[in-house]
């Protein structure tokens, strides 16, 4: 396992949309079953996910099901949009994180190459 900036940042990142899928997940499965919406386990999770929702409220309405639920489809909206989100920052993680590799790198290369070229020069003049 490597504990670069850039695994922590995306360690980070995953972690974060994990719990955001969950909690809007759960929201959906409630809903969609038409759990009850007093028991302290729905509340909790109304309540967290309440804050997610914030954005995306009265873009779209939730559609009924059989159930006696309905299909939260602003959830499902928030979903999609976080998961995009999400993509596009581990994106920057890895762009900017890259580059820097690259800079490091070629530094390092251009570094031993040098000190190869030395060596072979102490060499060159102790055998002559």
């Amino acid at each position: 396992m490597k504990f670069g900036a850039r695994n922590i940042l995306l360690n980070i990142t995953n972690a974060v949309l994990i719990i955001l899928m969950l909690f809007l997940s759960g929201r959906i499965l409630l809903k969609m079953f038409s759990a009850n919406p007093q028991t302290p386990f729905v509340v909790w999770v109304y309540n967290a996910s309440d804050f997610l929702m914030i954005p995306f409220r009265g873009i779209f309405r939730s559609v009924p099901v059989t159930t006696g639920g309905v299909i939260d489809i602003p959830a499902l909206f928030s979903i999609a949009i976080y998961l995009i989100l999400g993509l596009v920052v581990t994106y920057l993680i890895q762009m900017t994180s890259s580059e820097q590799e690259e800079d490091i790198n070629e530094k390092h290369t251009f570094e031993h190459h040098r000190g190869l070229e030395h060596h072979k020069e102490n060499v060159h003049t102790h055998l002559h």
